[in-house]
């Protein structure tokens, strides 16, 4: 994250959150997590990113079925991902 060079107040768009390892990254490199839009599908997981970042955007669903609106402007300086790769869902 750090060679990215990120300004504390870029916007920054997850669109699968998991368990938040990114997003911590971002936050170590200097990025406001109020500045981070987080997604995640998973209700369990997306209960544990409210309870670790207080100010961070979430939005709960599939990143992929989302319309363009859902997330505010949809304006991001940067999107960052680590999409799970398990049974076969990445090329559904």
């Amino acid at each position: 994250m750090k060679k990215l060079n990120p300004s504390e107040s870029a916007s920054i768009l997850e669109p699968s959150a998991g368990d938040g390892a990114l997003v911590r990254a971002l936050v170590r490199a200097g990025i406001d997590e109020f500045n981070v839009t987080m997604i995640e599908l998973d209700l369990a997981r997306s209960r544990t990113l409210t309870s670790t970042f207080h100010q961070a955007n979430y939005a709960l669903g599939d990143f992929l079925a989302l319309k363009p609106g859902d997330l505010g402007s949809g304006l991001f300086n940067a999107i960052t991902g680590n999409p799970p790769f398990l049974g076969g869902q990445d090329v559904k």
